[in-house]
């Protein structure tokens, strides 16, 4: 059955009129109803049981079922909805018991009165209180693909992952229902006007705290993330240090890029990751596929999973990869710039061979020219660099400025004449020559300017004084004459055995008379 039938009873069997009501569980059968019983009334007699006719009142009643919490939610606000309604259309609203499968949760509040066009007109107003607010979680290139070209003004997309719905359930006001759509891309916000604004400003106030708190990320810049190329046309949009890309995304964003494990080293901001995620988006649409322009059975770059041509890749002579030869010279260079040795194929892990540096550094050229010397010194600096590191405990530098000469470190106190400048330094402790002073002794002089003064004078003590004059504490150096000295910084005379020798036999040097 479509409908049920209600007959309220009678109050005394004399009683000759009686009310029912009629409810159809299905609007459209319902109205064919009422329009039979209207055009019968005008064409036909009277329905009647005897003198009685029968007349119907049609009441229409639409609505929406929501959970009892949102209900009392927005109690207030549809009390003030019921007044407004009855005022400009004539109908009420009224609650009803939910026909769903949760009904003690759910109750339904409809409106209902006598003209269809004023009920529809009011369940409007009682949609729009009831479905609240809808925020738009789409990011901004699913809204380009969409047709929707505004931007969003806040990552509301954010706000689909699973840690941020438990953000969304245990920070609402109170009384706001929240709905969370992923597959439409939604979240709604049930409840009354006060309890959204308020839900409205936490979640925008979330969202710009969390954008400006700092991370770091690696971004894989492989497919099928990204198409084939990726990697090369990052490069050339940003340089090898990625600074021009850096400067495009925001003033304190830190990128390095990593040809080893094709990717990105992002230091910033979340609303600055977030640009770049657009910025290598829009290179990544911006490339051909891969089949385009490139001939059958073409091997594939290991770096940056494009298509090599021959004529621009080349084959690893350790291991037999290939890659395009402007990726192999980026890694080489990067990997020079931050140091990162041994320069070893992406693919396998092999290291690079000589050989594979005189193709791609020196043209294939195995001659030893100063043109040559000039294309692979940073490597060797690069190299001698990274040696050094792993092997400080066992070789050290020349201490004389600006020579690259390195020497072993020993167990013994010898000296040792650097190969390119020719200084003499000692292997134990990495000095200058420093005599038969012990290394620890020395070390001692250099730190402490009392201990090394000190020394100095008592290696000459004949010629070697410190003033007289406690106060002054310079040192006196006799370079030639007599025994009579004077301090050049106090004046105190300082006149050795000379002097003594005068006071003690003669009572006096004859200067105060």
């Amino acid at each position: 059955m479509s409908f049920d039938v209600f007959v309220d009873p009678v109050e005394s069997a004399s009683d000759i009129e009686m009310n029912a009501c009629v409810r159809f569980r299905n609007f459209s059968v319902g109205r064919r109803f009422i329009d039979f019983f209207r055009d019968h009334q005008r064409t036909q007699a009277p329905l009647s049981m005897g003198e009685v006719c029968a007349k119907m009142t049609p009441v229409f009643e639409m609505g929406f079922a929501m959970p009892r919490t949102l209900l009392q939610s927005l109690r207030s606000d549809l009390n003030k909805l019921d007044t407004s309604i009855f005022l400009s259309h004539g109908v009420h609203l009224k609650k009803l018991p939910a026909e769903t499968d949760f009904n003690d949760d759910y109750i339904a509040v409809v409106v209902y009165g006598d003209d269809y066009k004023s009920v529809c007109e009011a369940r409007a107003d009682l949609k729009a209180l009831v479905e609240g607010v809808t925020l738009d979680c789409r990011d901004g290139p699913e809204k380009r693909r969409a047709g929707d070209p505004s931007p969003s003004t806040l990552p509301y997309h954010k706000l689909l992952s699973r840690e941020e719905r438990r953000w969304l359930t245990s920070n609402m006001p109170r009384g706001v229902v929240v709905r969370v759509l992923p597959l439409k891309k939604h979240i709604t916000l049930q409840g009354s006007k006060e309890a959204l604004v308020e839900a409205r400003q936490l979640i925008e106030q979330h969202l710009r705290d969390r954008m400006s708190v700092s991370l770091k990320r690696k971004i894989h810049l492989a497919p099928p993330t990204y198409k084939p190329g990726m990697l090369k046309a990052v490069v050339k949009e940003g340089g090898l240090d990625l600074q021009l890309l850096a400067d495009k995304i925001g003033s304190g964003v830190s990128l390095r890029i990593d040809f080893l494990t094709h990717s990105i080293k992002f230091s910033g901001r979340e609303s600055e990751y977030d640009k770049l995620i657009g910025v290598l988006r829009d290179i990544s649409d911006a490339l051909p596929h891969s089949s385009e322009g490139c001939s059958e059975g073409a091997p594939i770059c290991g770096m940056c999973y494009s298509p090599a041509s021959p004529e621009g890749s080349y084959c690893m002579e350790a291991c037999g990869h290939h890659a395009c030869i402007e990726c192999l010279n980026n890694q080489i260079s990067s990997s020079i710039r931050s140091r990162t040795l041994p320069i070893v194929c992406t693919t396998c892990g092999e290291a690079f061979v000589m050989r594979d540096f005189e193709a791609l550094m020196m043209g294939g050229r195995n001659r030893d020219t100063p043109e040559d010397f000039v294309k692979v010194e940073s490597l060797v600096e690069s190299a001698v660099a990274f040696f050094m590191a792993r092997n400080s405990d066992k070789y050290r530098h020349c201490i004389t400025p600006d020579c690259g000469g390195i020497h072993k470190v020993s167990v013994e106190q010898r000296l040792h004449a650097c190969s390119l400048c020719g200084r003499e330094i000692c292997t134990r402790c990495g000095n200058e020559n420093h005599g038969s002073v012990s290394c620890e002794e020395y070390n001692t002089l250099r730190e402490d300017v009392d201990a090394s003064v000190s020394h100095w004078v008592s290696r000459d003590p004949a010629r070697r004084r410190e003033c007289p004059n406690n106060k002054c504490g310079a040192v006196i150096e006799k370079l030639a004459g007599c025994n009579h000295m004077q301090c050049e910084e106090c004046k105190a005379k300082e006149s050795g055995p000379v002097y003594a020798h005068l006071q003690n036999i003669h009572g006096g040097t004859g200067a105060d008379q």
